[in-house]
């Protein structure tokens, strides 16, 4: 019964976050079965290690008109221990890929672009003084990582270096990454209750 009500739960989620459009699509109905499916679990086994603090969000990562369900979990444990899984919709659920950050939680660090030829998630952790910026795409159905830039605050003045000779995407992501305090541009996430 539980599980009956919490479906179309998920599905009003994503009509309300404005992931899905009204009229919902195989892919649609596919996800929220499989992220409802997750959630009633007998013994809520996590997706990878011992994550069970979770959300999810959907976005097409490579353009290819039918989003990917992404998939976000930190450790209760270690709030700062992160994993987000991806996966694609073909008339199958397939996963394209984890990444995981021992750094930082995803909260708040993924910025998304309103340019459409960058669909992908920009990223930014820090550690001993240094911040890291990087990029998340599906290429060839994988999710990819490529590190972008760094800004090390250890010195003063703080140094910035480039790390990838991906200019657009280095200079995008130097826009999207506002002060610490900003909401601009972040990646809209539906957090899931899990009352076990």
């Amino acid at each position: 019964m539980k599980k009956q009500m919490i479906l179309p739960l998920i599905l009003l989620l994503l009509y309300m976050s404005g992931c899905v459009s009204q009229k919902p699509d195989a892919w649609e109905d596919a996800y929220a079965s499989f992220v409802g499916e997750w959630i009633f679990l007998e013994d809520l086994t996590p997706l990878s290690g011992e994550h069970t603090i979770w959300s999810y969000s959907i976005r097409d990562l490579d353009n290819s008109g039918v989003p990917e369900l992404l998939i976000f979990q930190n450790d209760s444990r270690d709030a700062l221990h992160a994993v987000l899984t991806a996966y694609s919709y073909d008339g199958e659920i397939h996963k394209v890929g984890e990444y995981e950050n021992k750094k930082g939680s995803f909260i708040s660090w993924f910025r998304v672009s309103d340019d459409p030829m960058l669909p992908g998630l920009f990223e930014m952790w820090h550690s001993g003084g240094e911040e890291h910026y990087g990029y998340l795409s599906i290429e060839d159905g994988e999710l990819v990582y490529e590190y972008l830039w760094h800004n090390d605050r250890t010195v003063t003045p703080p140094q910035e270096t480039t790390i990838s000779d991906n200019q657009q995407l280095v200079d995008e992501s130097i826009k999207l990454n506002p002060p610490y305090d900003s909401d601009d541009n972040l990646l809209e996430l539906q957090f899931v209750p899990v009352d076990h």
